[in-house]
């Protein structure tokens, strides 16, 4: 099946789409054969075969995209490679590189179309092409999945497309206008994934300051929320991180057994509160349809009025203003959530 499928990708590539055809049929009857072998044994065991007939469909398609010269019959074909992808497993990044691959090898750079999708457009800059677009969610799903080195290739790539890259000084690079910003705020993100978070505050901050105008609500409060997440979970180094909390329309549920009010309890002062909470507020003020701001407002209220009783300074009316701003929080994000907006929580 692999034989014949890179057979057609060379014919493709030779604008021999009558040959090509021909690769994809045969290599789908072996596909064919692998899948229903598989099927009997276990969904997790024949989805690589699954992928792999999914690249057979897009390999048609992409010869019916080559061959046309309609730009509706073009943008239709894009949009559904793009809302494709999406569906594929996210517990592997392989299976969106292999998908990926085959894209951007037949499809060229030039023929890429700007993406209508709301993610595409947080800025006042163009929208991000399709292509641009898969990348970017591609090289965060590498970070969540502790693949760094494959995270900043992507992101690098992304950033010499647009404007210049340079090693030595890159984060100076990062911060000029030339970049776009919502590859900035990506790579900013993976960024702070290393050993340097307090750089990674330190340049999302001026980001935000210093490119703000440039940024629509719904970028800057994600901006806000990854500033207060990195804020809250680097003045606590012994709690659990807050991006383990999971959130669920029963209530939060954390990643393990430990508690935000248990031995543990808030190890910052007032002004270092009042710096996580404005951050948190900010990302709801940003944008007041986001059920994760929310979620977050919510959960770092409770942390602070469960773990207040701890702190002798902290006086009982701060411990219910806390609580209030959880409970409407928590109630917030539960009605967003329950509004068809899923993916929000993602």
């Amino acid at each position: 099946g692999h034989f014949n499928f890179f057979r057609a990708i060379v014919a493709i590539k030779d604008q021999n789409f009558v040959k090509a055809s021909s690769y994809i049929e045969r290599a789908r009857k072996q596909i064919d054969m692998e899948l229903s072998t598989l099927a009997f044994e276990s969904y997790s065991r024949a989805y690589p075969a699954i992928v792999q007939t999914q690249r057979l469909t897009e390999l048609e398609e992409i010869i019916e995209y080559l061959q046309s010269d309609s730009k509706t019959t073009k943008s239709r074909l894009q949009r559904m490679w793009s809302e494709r992808i999406y569906g594929i497993s996210k517990s592997n990044p392989s299976y969106w590189e292999q998908i990926m691959l085959v894209r951007n090898r037949l499809v060229e750079s030039k023929d890429d179309m700007v993406c209508s999708a709301p993610s595409a457009s947080l800025s006042s800059l163009p929208p991000l092409t399709y292509s641009q677009l898969h990348r970017l969610k591609y090289a965060n799903l590498c970070r969540r999945h502790l693949q760094y080195d494959l995270s900043e290739k992507t992101l690098v790539d992304l950033i010499k497309e647009v404007g210049h890259f340079d090693p030595r000084n890159h984060m100076d690079t990062l911060l000029d206008s030339s970049i776009h910003p919502i590859i900035t705020f990506n790579y900013l993100k993976h960024y702070g994934n290393s050993d340097n978070r307090v750089k990674a505050m330190e340049y999302l901050q001026t980001f935000i300051d210093k490119h703000q105008s440039l940024m629509n609500d719904e970028l800057l409060a994600k901006c806000h929320l990854r500033l207060g997440i990195w804020h809250r979970n680097y003045y606590q180094p012994g709690q659990k991180s807050l991006l383990r909390y999971k959130f669920s329309k029963n209530g939060f549920v954390q990643s393990t057994s430990t508690s935000p009010n248990s031995n543990e309890y808030l190890k910052m002062d007032d002004k270092r509160s009042s710096v996580i909470l404005k951050h948190f507020k900010r990302a709801t003020e940003y944008n007041s349809e986001w059920a994760k701001g929310w979620h977050y407002w919510a959960l770092i209220n409770y942390e602070l009025a469960t773990n207040s009783k701890n702190r002798l300074k902290h006086a009982k009316h701060h411990r219910t203003e806390h609580l209030i701003a959880a409970v409407h929080g928590y109630f917030q994000a539960i009605s967003l959530a329950e509004e068809g907006s899923s993916n929000k929580l993602q």
